[in-house]
C-alpha cells in the first residue's frame, strides 16, 4: 500500500536548522528550549511566513516523539450562515457568523477585528463541560471551496481546513481537519444543560390589548381567550420553543395553532 502525503507537509521543516528566513524568531525559540521555560507565545504574520511550522518545531524538540500527543491544532473558517450561540454584553443570542461580521467589522476590508464584549459556547478543556468563553479576535477570508459536514441533526458548512474535536480511538479528545474526516468520525455536539435560575418566562411585555375601541364604544378583544402573564419553564415547553428557535413557524387555522421546524 503506497502511502500519500501532502507535499506541503511531507517537507515541513522537521528541526529549528531547517528552517529558512525568522532567523530572530528561530534563535528565540532556541533559547526557550534550551531553557526548558517557555513563556506564553503569540506568531502573527500572513499566511506562509513559519507560524504553524515553528509551533509544531518547538513542540518536536519539547517532546521528542510524543510531540503530536501534546498539541492542538485548531482551525476555525465557517461561512456567513453558520449559527452560533453567543453571549453579547452578557445577554444570550441566537446568530450567525456573517451577523458577527456585519456587528464586528467597522470596513469591508479588514481581515482582524477584536471582539471585547463577544462570548461563544464552546468545550472547557479541563472538565469537558459546554460553557461560555470570551471571544479575543474575530478573523475572515476568503476560500476556493467548502465542506458539507452531515451530521445526526444538522449539517454545518465550513472550509476544508477548519478544525474539528472528535473522539479518536483511544477515546480521547483530538482535533482534525474537515478535508481529513471520514464517515463514522465521532464529532464533539454540545448536548449539555446550561447553568440557569429562570423557572419561568416574564409575557407581560408581549400581553396584546385586551380592550378594543370601535366607533361607538369598547369592547373586549373577540380574539383573545386567555391572557399569560407568565410561562412555567418545563422540559417539554424549553423543547418546544427550542424548536421554534430553529427556523421553526408558527401557524394558524380557524380553530388551532401549529408549531413547525424549518
Amino acid at each position: 500500500m503506497v502511502e500519500l502525503e501532502v507535499w506541503a507537509e511531507k517537507y515541513r521543516p522537521k528541526k529549528f536548522d531547517e528552517i529558512i528566513d525568522q532567523e530572530h524568531v528561530v534563535e528565540r525559540l532556541k533559547a526557550f528550549v534550551k531553557e526548558k521555560n517557555i513563556p506564553h507565545l503569540l506568531f502573527a504574520g500572513p499566511a506562509g511566513t513559519g507560524k504553524t511550522t515553528c509551533s509544531f518545531v518547538l513542540a518536536r524538540e519539547l517532546y521528542g516523539e510524543n510531540w503530536h500527543q501534546n498539541v492542538l491544532e485548531l482551525n476555525a473558517s465557517v461561512t456567513p450562515d453558520t449559527p452560533l450561540l453567543v453571549k453579547i454584553d452578557g445577554k444570550i443570542r441566537r446568530t450567525t457568523m456573517g451577523e458577527i461580521a456585519k456587528m464586528f467589522f467597522t470596513d469591508k476590508t479588514s481581515k482582524y477585528t477584536v471582539a471585547e464584549n463577544l462570548e461563544i459556547l464552546t468545550l472547557d478543556r479541563e472538565n469537558f463541560k459546554i460553557t461560555f468563553n470570551k471571544v479575543s479576535l474575530i478573523s475572515r477570508h476568503k476560500v476556493d471551496r467548502i465542506a458539507r459536514i452531515k451530521f445526526e441533526g444538522g449539517e454545518v458548512k465550513t472550509s476544508l481546513d477548519h478544525s474539528v474535536i472528535i473522539l479518536d480511538d483511544d477515546l480521547q479528545l483530538k482535533s482534525k481537519k474537515v478535508s481529513e474526516l471520514k464517515e463514522g468520525d465521532y464529532l464533539i455536539s454540545f448536548v449539555s444543560s446550561l447553568e440557569g435560575n429562570k423557572e419561568k418566562l416574564d409575557l407581560t411585555k408581549f400581553r396584546p390589548e385586551e380592550i378594543v375601541t370601535l366607533r361607538s364604544k369598547s369592547i373586549r378583544n373577540p380574539k383573545l381567550r386567555k391572557v399569560f402573564d407568565s410561562l412555567k419553564l418545563t422540559k417539554d415547553v424549553c423543547w418546544l420553543l427550542g424548536l421554534y428557535l430553529a427556523e421553526g413557524c408558527v401557524a394558524f387555522s380557524k380553530r388551532r395553532g401549529k408549531l413547525t421546524s424549518g
